[in-house]
């Protein structure tokens, strides 16, 4: 904690713009999150002394159909190629089912940009991307599909977007 007060109060009053870079352990000083990083990458409610979700979902989540869905694709067309952002899991990628995907999955790391620009690398594949970060995805978008380039190179895309939340200022829409 000293060494962030020393960093901020160092740059505190700087007439030029700085960044301060701040390399954090998401999840740093719980066993459960440092044991198990991918299914701590987000949670929904849970018990703190166990680790366990506080509802137990029933069924087939989300990411079950979507993962099937997308690895039945990939193996009928290679041209189907999954990307995401950091969050794998979210679309049903866990390791064994991104080993199963191989190539045609693709995990850029928290930078939603270098997805939509992965997209658009790859103008003669199928690209699905699954973001969480999804306003920046959508104005990396809207700089894509701006230039007459997806037009006349007829781009396939699909995104799917999960629990959406479109916010300008300070009012948000569901």
């Amino acid at each position: 904690m000293r060494a962030l007060i020393n960093a901020f109060a160092a740059v505190k009053d700087s007439k030029k713009p700085v960044v301060v870079h701040i390399k954090t352990l998401k999840g740093k000083g719980y066993a459960p999150a440092e044991a198990h990083k991918e299914e701590w990458h987000y949670s929904g409610p849970f018990h703190i002394d166990t680790g366990e979700p506080l509802m137990e979902m029933e069924g087939e989540g989300y990411e079950d159909v979507t993962v099937s869905y997308l690895l039945d694709k990939m193996k009928k067309d290679p041209s189907v190629v999954a990307i995401t952002s950091g969050t794998p899991t979210v679309m049903g990628f866990t390791e064994d089912k991104r080993k199963e995907a191989g190539k045609q999955f693709v995990d850029v790391g928290i930078a939603e940009e270098t997805a939509e620009l992965q997209k658009r690398r790859r103008l003669r594949l199928l690209p699905v991307s699954r973001q969480m970060a999804e306003n920046r995805c959508m104005e990396s978008i809207v700089l894509l599909f701006r230039e007459r380039m997806t037009s006349f190179h007829r781009i396939s895309v699909s995104i799917i977007i999960l629990r959406r939340l479109l916010r300008s200022g300070e009012r948000s829409m569901a």
